[in-house]
């Protein structure tokens, strides 16, 4: 397994993907603030509904930056570009397990897309000092990006999980995709059916988790939402993963 883990992160050093993926999201964080400033440059009223500082842009680096999308798009790239080369075939032939391909691929996506956030929301933190100032620190800084994380984790596991089903970019792509707009159309049709305003369904529903999360204020409910629901999330998805892992055919 510790071969295999060495293997894992040195093909993620040599992915392009990873430093691509990595770059959209610093250019977008950039043209977000110069957007930004603009917009304050010609209305200055607008620091009213604006954020504009380095902990807001921090706060907000996932959401305005796309983040879960190009994470899992580039998780889907890094898992399903070794079952198109037939890579994963060659690596069982040596004597490893399904089990633990299956694992090695889930600690390097995740190690991976971990390392992706930390450097979003610290170039987001950066650069939001850079155009404007430093900020608030609010009380539930840490608690929040705590909460942002473990979402970014569970919409990476869904496209992990969706990777190993389907194994080929283009409709692992396309599922990734489309499923949290199915997802959320399903449970907004049940919450419709139930009638109950006091739970609904499509509050517990992932991909919601970060557009919740990143602007003030988050009341607790939100964070033990978040905070509860996510793993759960990253458990189920990564179960399923390693049951299609053992019973589809390579």
């Amino acid at each position: 397994m510790k071969d295999l883990l060495k293997l894992e992160f040195y093909k993620l050093k040599r992915r392009k993907s990873f430093y691509i993926c990595t770059a959209i999201i610093f250019i977008e964080q950039i043209l977000t603030l110069i957007s930004t400033k603009l917009v304050l440059k010609e209305d200055p009223l607008a620091f009213v509904y604006l954020s504009a500082s380095g902990t807001d842009a921090m706060l907000e680096a996932v959401y305005s930056t796309s983040f879960t999308l190009i994470a899992g798009i580039f998780a889907v790239l890094f898992v399903c570009e070794d079952f198109e080369q037939q890579t994963v075939k060659n690596i069982i032939s040596k004597g490893y397990t399904r089990v633990q391909v299956f694992f090695a691929k889930a600690i390097s996506v995740g190690t991976s897309v971990s390392v992706m956030f930390v450097l979003c929301v610290l170039f987001a933190f950066c650069m939001g000092t850079v155009f404007f100032e430093v900020g608030e620190a609010y009380g539930r800084l840490f608690a929040i990006m705590g909460a942002q994380y473990l979402a970014v984790m569970a919409e990476t596991a869904a496209a992990f999980f969706l990777a190993f089903l389907l194994r080929k970019n283009g409709r692992s792509i396309a599922a990734y995709i489309v499923t949290p707009a199915l997802g959320s159309l399903v449970l907004s049709l049940a919450d419709l059916v139930l009638d109950n305003e006091d739970t609904l369904l499509s509050e517990f529903w992932y991909p919601i988790f970060i557009g919740n999360l990143t602007y003030l204020p988050v009341d607790t409910e939100i964070l033990t939402r978040a905070f509860v629901a996510s793993p759960l999330y990253i458990a189920a998805f990564l179960g399923a993963g390693l049951f299609f892992s053992r019973k589809t055919e390579l």
